[in-house]
């Protein structure tokens, strides 16, 4: 069997099933939750008429060769509306969601870079080259997280090098639509990110934190019935080079390795029968990054980094009690966290995840355009090859 069908096998329609109101009351369900935070405002929230909206630009995405059923779908979907042109909301980590209603598309760049089926449909654009686009699959059910930077590829990167471009996205990591809007409503639910409004965004409206500095942190707190709690004199012997324990690896106790049902049930719903080998793979390469610093720059030395990260744990720490002292999950005094935070924020004085002021449009648009040209290029050298 070739690359590209063994890629395309990995979800077959009897795996997964595509229901047009499944998919809307997922996302539904998952937007409610984040006008729940203190980031976005219940009133983005909006919801189709009962003949659908009639803002969707049905013109240009059948030229851009979208099925019928993908514009139905867009026309009742319910939709985060935007601020203000080009003050779109987050929903994940430089991820920032498409108001189709209001005639927004997702960006040419994208399809660009990676072509995809007339059937599936872009949810989100990266802000960022870190950002992830969600695909929808209206055949499938399915949502892809694809981005440029390759992070979630399921196959080695040498196999994935050797697949037809149109058919690389089927090797970034998918989910059924369901299973995947409950996983990242479990993100927001555990802190594992924790969102607050920013005013000095550029694309994006939120500064982005994590009380999770590894991926098998992050899934050991999303598998855990217990709470969170950060531990300062823990991470206090991390930054300083020691290790958790005397030889002993602190995740590795009873509870933390036995998942809630709620796991257990997005694992089947994603992987069915081979749910228990993804778990393993997974470990297998978490274990490889375990001890690495969240995002450190590539050619920023050691030593330099160490202190960017210290400030980066404060100020996670510092969001996370801000949130519980105002009662996450369940007694929520939504407006006094916000207040909190928006002191916080200005206290703090310019946003963690970038040294720079915003990149303006016209930048942005030239980055976008070296990005194409780069891949063109080497698309052309592996002609040449």
């Amino acid at each position: 069997m070739s690359t590209s069908l063994s890629v395309r096998s990995r979800f077959s329609h009897d795996e997964s099933s595509y229901s047009r109101e499944e998919i809307i009351a997922a996302i539904q369900d998952f937007y409610g939750l984040l006008i729940k935070l203190p980031y976005i405002e219940p009133n983005a929230l909006v919801f189709p008429p009962t003949e659908g909206w009639s803002g969707v630009n049905a013109e240009e995405l059948r030229r851009r060769g979208k099925t019928e059923e993908v514009i139905e779908l867009l026309r009742h979907l319910p939709y985060l509306r935007a601020l203000a042109p080009g003050r779109r909301w987050m929903i994940g980590p430089d991820t920032i969601v498409i108001a189709y209603c209001d005639g927004e598309l997702y960006k040419d760049v994208t399809e660009s870079i990676q072509p995809v089926p007339g059937h599936c449909i872009w949810l989100t654009d990266g802000e960022s080259r870190d950002g992830t686009s969600l695909l929808l699959d209206t055949q499938t059910g399915t949502i892809t997280e694809w981005t440029t930077m390759e992070h979630k590829l399921m196959i080695d990167y040498e196999e994935y090098e050797n697949i037809p471009t149109q058919d690389k996205w089927m090797a970034h990591a998918t989910m059924p639509a369901t299973a995947f809007f409950r996983l990242w409503k479990r993100k927001f639910e555990r802190l594992v990110w924790m969102a607050l409004y920013n005013p000095r965004g550029s694309a994006g409206t939120a500064q982005w934190y994590s009380s999770a500095t590894t991926p098998q942190e992050e899934e050991d707190m999303l598998a855990s019935d217990d709470e969170f709690e950060p531990d300062g004199d823990e991470h206090e012997d991390l930054e300083e080079g020691g290790s958790e324990s005397d030889g002993e690896d602190v995740t590795n106790d009873e509870d933390g390795q036995i998942p809630n049902e709620e796991v257990d049930e997005l694992l089947e719903d994603a992987y069915g029968d081979e749910a228990h080998q993804r778990r393993m793979d997974l470990q297998s390469q978490e274990n490889t990054a375990e001890h690495k610093p969240v995002n450190p720059p590539p050619s920023e030395p050691t030593d330099q980094c160490q202190p960017r990260m210290r400030s980066l744990d404060r100020k996670s720490k510092e969001v996370y009690e801000i949130y519980t002292r105002n009662g996450w999950p369940s007694n929520f005094d939504r407006e006094s966290c916000r207040m909190r935070l928006a002191e916080f924020l200005e206290r703090e004085e310019c946003p963690i995840n970038s040294s720079q002021e915003p990149m303006s449009e016209q930048d942005a648009t030239a980055v976008r355009q070296r990005m194409i040209e780069k891949h063109q290029e080497k698309l052309r050298r592996k002609g040449r090859g």
